[in-house]
């Protein structure tokens, strides 16, 4: 058998000897596709997420840098907040006016001078406040702190031995400290109540509406 190679195409032509006949046997078969194509994709692709990670890490580290930098709750900005407060006195007085003392929700202020009752009840109103209510023994351990000798806003002007707040309320004597042995209406008059922070004499006292002391004005937290 013989075997003829056909150059103007692809075809192979076959002697099969005495016969004198030719067998073609086609060559054109389907070229197959690229082997590369789609690892070439695969390759771009990867190296596409490999860029986008390496973004997402650097902001990322940013963010962490900047958190670290500044107290949680502060965001990041060309002019910095305040220091935080260094003591619960100073985060405590932040919230009441210049010259006020917070105790719990409530304001409170100690004048610098001194005055009968009537005036230092007036001066209180005239800040938006009123002449302290202490409402109990916690409270009154913090006023007594303040200074040894200040108007409270209690009187038993209306009966004698019946004492009521400002505000009209009844003041209950066992809830609060009186100081030893009052309330004693001491030679009639004392109709007026201050608070006492003095050597053997702590607590409240009743002293005549006229007496010139300190006072102590309250008023609610805003």
């Amino acid at each position: 058998m013989a075997v003829y190679f056909h150059s103007s195409s692809s075809e192979i032509s076959v002697d099969v000897g005495e016969i004198g006949e030719y067998q073609e046997i086609s060559t054109n078969e389907p070229k197959s596709k690229p082997k590369y194509k789609h690892l070439n994709t695969v390759v771009l692709s990867f190296g596409l997420l490999c860029l986008l990670q390496a973004t997402l890490n650097i902001a990322l580290r940013l963010t962490l840098t900047e958190t670290s930098e500044f107290p949680a709750g502060e965001s990041f900005s060309s002019t910095r907040a305040p220091a935080p407060l260094n003591t619960t006195a100073e985060r405590q007085n932040r919230m009441c006016e210049s010259g006020w003392q917070r105790f719990w929700s409530r304001c409170y202020f100690v004048s610098p001078r001194a005055a009968d009752f009537d005036r230092s009840r007036k001066d209180c109103e005239s800040r938006g406040a009123q002449l302290v209510k202490i409402n109990n023994r916690r409270e009154q351990t913090f006023l007594t702190g303040l200074t040894a000798a200040a108007w409270i806003g209690m009187t038993d002007r209306n009966r004698e031995g019946i004492w009521l707040w400002l505000d009209g309320t009844l003041v209950n004597k066992d809830q609060l400290q009186w100081a030893p042995g009052q309330p004693d209406d001491s030679n009639g008059g004392e109709d007026c109540g201050d608070i006492r922070n003095q050597t053997n004499f702590i607590g409240l006292n009743d002293s005549r509406c006229s007496s010139i002391m300190q006072w102590i004005c309250e008023k609610p937290l805003k």
